[in-house]
């Protein structure tokens, strides 16, 4: 064989041997990557069943706040300063005893019309407005279909009195004098109102003396 030959037959095979070499190794990366790729597939897959396990057995209701203390529950759900009205009504929250003197005179001093008489009964009678931490009630109304209030405490009073006066000097709605009766509830029964949160929220409380109730019954 002359020695032309016998270089093209080296460049022949160099260039084979090259693009073998290039093949096999694309063929390797090829088959580390699906490799990987169902790998981290079935990763997405188990961790999607453990979300969703964590869910269904409930194991962990609040994985991120399974506990808490008392303060910082009441710290959270307290009302503070002084509302929309407040100023005309001459309460504040920052001033419970204060303001609850004062809306108990509310429901002496004030009297309804016919119609106003009719959404007084309708908030009334409504679930969770009463002084259901102190009374029998539990999560009742503070008055009867009658228009007598349900229960004689300070607290049921109260609720009585806040309701005739924003009836009287408000435009707020039924489900917003309900509301607003829940945050006094909070304020006149902060012990009450903090369990029931922390029953809601499924957490395990910590430490913190928090009082029954403020104002007498």
């Amino acid at each position: 064989m002359s020695e032309h030959n016998i270089q093209k037959t080296q460049k022949q095979s160099f260039i084979f041997g090259f693009v073998a070499g290039v093949a096999i190794v694309s063929v390797i990366g090829l088959v580390i990557m699906m490799s990987t790729g169902f790998h981290n597939m079935g990763m997405e897959e188990d961790g999607g069943a453990t979300v969703a396990n964590t869910v269904e057995t409930g194991n962990s209701v609040q994985t991120q706040n399974s506990s808490g203390s008392m303060q910082e529950v009441l710290k959270e759900i307290t009302p503070t300063g002084t509302p929309d009205y407040g100023k005309k009504a001459g309460i504040s929250y920052d001033k419970v005893e204060q303001s609850l003197s004062v809306l108990r005179g509310f429901d002496q001093s004030i009297t309804l019309s016919a119609s106003q008489q009719k959404r007084y009964v309708k908030v009334g009678t409504s679930p969770l407005t009463a002084c259901e931490f102190c009374c029998g009630i539990k999560e009742g109304g503070f008055a009867k279909a009658s228009g007598q209030t349900a229960c004689g405490c300070s607290h049921n009073i109260a609720f009585s009195g806040l309701t005739k006066w924003l009836i009287k000097n408000t435009s707020y709605t039924n489900d917003q004098i309900v509301a607003e009766i829940g945050q006094w509830k909070i304020l006149f029964f902060p012990k009450g109102a903090v369990e029931k949160e922390i029953k809601k929220r499924g957490i395990t409380p910590s430490g913190g003396e928090i009082p029954s109730m403020k104002g007498g019954c």
